[in-house]
């Protein structure tokens, strides 16, 4: 009666290459969707820079450590408000809220 016009290879390539496609599609977009925190730690009274303080994002697994200019960097975040948590030994620890 009705003859495909694909064959059954050609229907498994075709779903595989949809397939293939929407996952990486799917991966593009996610990748758009990160943003980072960036800033420096610095002693309050003297100013000079705290290497190696560890700053890290309340509540998750994200952080980073301040390089020899005191500069930290945390990328590939979610955007959305976050409290982070600055901390160096012989310092008291310091969490600053409503970080976008």
């Amino acid at each position: 009666m009705f003859k495909y016009l694909i064959n059954n290879n050609e229907m498994k390539k075709l779903l595989q290459f949809c397939y293939l496609f929407l996952l990486s599609a799917n991966l593009l977009a996610f990748q758009e969707n990160t943003g980072s925190i960036s800033g420096y730690i610095k002693d309050a009274k003297t100013e000079e820079p705290l290497i190696g303080a560890t700053v890290q994002l309340v509540g998750t697994t994200q952080g980073g450590v301040t390089d020899l200019d005191g500069f930290y960097q945390i990328k590939n975040i979610v955007p959305k408000t976050y409290a982070i948590e600055a901390s160096f030994i012989g310092y008291k620890s310091e969490v600053t809220y409503n970080i976008v």
